[in-house]
């Protein structure tokens, strides 16, 4: 009895069932925390601060453990990881007409790449997956 999918919320047993179900995932995909802006008053360059009071970015002290670069990073992968889902359950359903898979699956390649993208200039080599 404890497999049982629930009934009453999403789950991944029960989502990507309809179109707009897919669509809500893609959306998910544009959510701020995914499009993390680099912003000078939040001290990112050193035209935000006197050069005797630095930050850990001027100061050179910046590691894997910092937290915004932590956090970014976090985020970066979770949504390539939730779009990977949405373009995976586009191989697999039935559901969706021939334009709409078209139309879904340019658009989660098109934020797989952006994502991408900003880890690789942000960060340089990142780990990369397909999968």
């Amino acid at each position: 009895e404890l497999d049982l999918v629930q009934q009453d919320a999403a789950s991944s047993g029960t989502w990507y069932q309809n179109k707009e179900q897919f669509r809500q995932s893609l959306n998910e995909g544009y959510r701020e925390v995914f499009w993390p802006l680099d912003q000078s008053a939040e001290g990112w360059t050193d035209d935000w601060q006197r050069r005797d009071a630095l930050n850990s970015i001027k100061a050179g002290t910046v590691s894997s453990e910092f937290g915004t670069a932590s956090t970014n990073w976090s985020n970066m992968y979770k949504a390539i990881t939730r779009v990977l889902v949405v373009l995976e359950k586009l191989d697999t359903q039935d559901i969706l007409g021939e334009e709409d898979t078209k139309l879904f699956r340019a658009e989660a390649n098109f934020l797989r790449a952006s994502y991408w993208s900003y880890l690789i200039s942000h960060y340089g080599d990142v780990p990369f997956y397909e999968e």
